[in-house]
């Protein structure tokens, strides 16, 4: 199970890691400018908001997913490609990057100014 809190009503770990290298690339649909920003500030210099895809986080924001997450829950799946957060509202996308924050080291999560060389390039499990 994974150590995030709170716990994950749902965590299918698939074989593989997710190596990525700083800074962390973010993109995503229409309306979820604000959830792309944030995360950028928290990374501080790890990160960048791009325009164009492919990127290494997307956001996106989907309505028909609110019967079965709810106004507050989210999807966040990390494969081999990179990592996709959908949620139904806002709501869900900021809960979602509280969740992804947990994932990072501390010195990248954290929005240290300078990262080791060891923390510039990243593994998550899939």
């Amino acid at each position: 199970m994974l150590s995030v809190l709170p716990q994950p009503m749902n965590a299918n770990a698939q074989p593989g890691r997710l190596q990525l290298s700083l800074p962390l690339t973010i993109t995503g649909g229409p309306g979820t400018q604000v959830s792309q920003q944030y995360m950028r500030l928290l990374l501080g210099e790890h990160a960048r908001v791009v325009s164009e895809s492919p990127a290494q986080l997307r956001f996106d924001l989907d309505g028909k997913l609110a019967p079965e997450l709810g106004d507050e829950g989210y999807t966040l799946d990390v494969t081999l490609e990179g990592i996709q957060i959908r949620a139904p509202w806002s709501a869900g996308l900021f809960y979602a990057v509280q969740t992804l924050r947990q994932l990072l080291p501390l010195s990248v999560a954290g929005g240290a100014q300078k990262a080791s060389q060891a923390d510039r390039l990243l593994s998550l499990p899939c």
